[in-house]
């Protein structure tokens, strides 16, 4: 009796994690605007946004909805490439991005 009991409280205890398990898959693709299907890499920063590297742009996902970043020759300030090769945060926040062209870093504070 005593473990019927202690299978039923450890089967009521997993029913609720399942449950919340299931409620975080949500899938990303074009309806959401991240316009590639390739991704290159992935990084979640220390500020909880979830970046992807692809071969037509840095993506920025909070959660919601993408903020695209794309290399702009006309814009010094822009990415030198749209070609993100590999992300890495710094200790300061600010974000290392590889491009095809080579190194730039994006600061949080401006958004470049």
């Amino acid at each position: 009796m005593r473990k019927l009991r202690n299978l039923f409280i450890t089967v009521l205890l997993l029913i609720p994690l399942t449950v919340v398990s299931v409620m975080y898959f949500k899938t990303l693709d074009s309806r959401n605007r991240l316009n590639s299907s390739q991704i290159n890499c992935i990084l979640k920063d220390s500020r909880g946004f979830v970046w992807f590297g692809t071969p037509a742009g840095l993506y920025r996902y909070d959660g919601y909805t993408f903020k695209n970043f794309q290399c702009n020759s006309l814009d010094g300030s822009s990415l030198p490439d749209s070609y993100i090769k590999n992300l890495q945060e710094a200790i300061d926040g600010n974000i290392w991005i590889n491009t095809a062209s080579g190194l730039c870093i994006y600061n949080p504070q401006t958004e470049t």
